[in-house]
């Protein structure tokens, strides 16, 4: 009998010991699944995309393109990106509740530290016009390193609370600005891709093009002009490089849409009276090249470059410019800490006119984040007549 309760004894403790080896085996099994399924989670969010080539959305109605060059590693970026971060947690904070600001603190925390490990560096800027006709079409690119950047970027829209207006499975799309006597801005967020435009259209082609190496046949002059912008070997400390060839007369809507956009149209209509007291046609122009430099949130320096072909309209134009380089600022705005140097210098077949701005950091905290589509007349038009009064 004894013997029997031994054995009974010793099959137990084996079903015991091979029940304990199951659980041990089923948990290490499981931990070791639910490592690799993270570890290949993280490899597929993590794995770098290509960048994508500027090659890649040029088209026949392309018209103007630039590089917007984003780096945490320039000092001068650093510095504006920090103040201006500083900028919206102050203002657009005031108008948010607690959950909002929490969530636009978290932003702005994330967007300091990590701007270039969420995107490439280059911002690519594209602008559209279809012949016989003046509207310009732009969209603005930025390219996600990974699939994380964009998972953090979703993440953070949704916690907004903001709906889109359309979305699919390739494409996320949000409309600002839907009024009868305002032209509409779209944010788009791709699985590679974060896209502003005022073209629904133009979001569209970026987000579905899938040819990543042949052109797309611009014009011969846009193509001429588009190798002086050597955007794979910039100059250095460049962080805006912009060509905008002048078919259809679309300088002149360039800088209309541009001042109309920082409601200073008055300021393009002095600008537009000046050149044409010195029988300067902006149609004349043949391209425009604008190169800008940012020192520091305070001090940046853009040169702008104006081809022609006739030698009579380089003439003029060069008188014009001349005429600028001893424009001041008014005392009000010496006093409020905004200087403006301006140059200019012909060439064979240009004028490049240098200008010269320290003050960037009154005139960027006197713009209402809060209230920017409801602003008329208001402080930051007031100085920024103050500072163009000379014209």
């Amino acid at each position: 009998m004894a013997s029997n309760k031994e054995t009974l004894t010793s099959v137990e403790e084996n079903t015991h010991r091979q029940r304990r080896w199951g659980c041990t085996c089923g948990c290490l099994s499981f931990l070791l699944a639910l490592t690799l399924t993270t570890l290949a989670f993280t490899y597929f969010a993590l794995k770098p995309y290509p960048l994508a080539s500027p090659a890649r959305w040029l088209r026949p109605q392309t018209r103007g393109f630039g590089v917007l060059r984003l780096s945490t590693a320039d000092t001068g970026f650093a510095d504006l990106f920090s103040f201006l971060a500083n900028q919206v947690e102050e203002k657009v904070g005031k108008t948010l509740n607690e959950n909002e600001r929490r969530a636009l603190r978290s932003a702005m925390l994330l967007a300091r530290q990590s701007p270039d490990w969420i995107f490439y560096p280059p911002i690519y800027v594209y602008i559209e016009n279809e012949e016989k006709s003046s509207e310009l079409k732009f969209v603005l690119i930025g390219q996600f390193r990974h699939f994380f950047g964009y998972l953090l970027c979703r993440s953070f829209i949704q916690s907004l609370e903001i709906r889109p207006t359309q979305e699919n499975a390739y494409l996320s799309l949000y409309r600002f600005g839907a009024k009868k006597d305002k032209e509409t801005i779209d944010l788009a967020l791709a699985p590679q891709n974060l896209l502003v435009s005022n073209s629904e259209a133009l979001i569209k082609f970026v987000a579905g093009q899938e040819d990543k190496t042949s052109p797309m046949s611009p014009s011969e002059r846009f193509m001429t002009y588009y190798g002086e912008l050597h955007t794979d070997r910039p100059e250095p400390g460049e962080d805006l490089a912009f060509i905008l060839t002048n078919e259809n007369n679309i300088i002149s809507s360039f800088f209309e849409t541009l001042f109309a956009s920082l409601q200073q149209k008055q300021v393009w209509e002095r600008i537009r009276e000046t050149l044409a007291k010195h029988s300067v046609d902006p149609a004349d122009f043949l391209a425009l090249k604008v190169s800008c430099d940012l020192k520091s949130s305070d001090h940046v320096v853009c040169t702008s470059t104006f081809y022609f072909e006739r030698p009579d309209a380089l003439q003029r134009f060069a008188d014009a410019a001349k005429l600028l380089e001893g424009l001041g600022v008014t005392p009000q705005a010496k006093q409020a800490g905004i200087a403006i140097k301006i140059e200019s210098r012909k060439g064979r077949d240009s004028v490049t006119v240098t200008v010269d701005v320290t003050g960037l950091r009154r005139i960027i905290s006197e713009i209402d984040y809060s209230h920017s589509s409801q602003r008329a007349s208001g402080t930051q038009g007031a100085s920024t007549d103050e500072v163009t009064s000379g014209l």
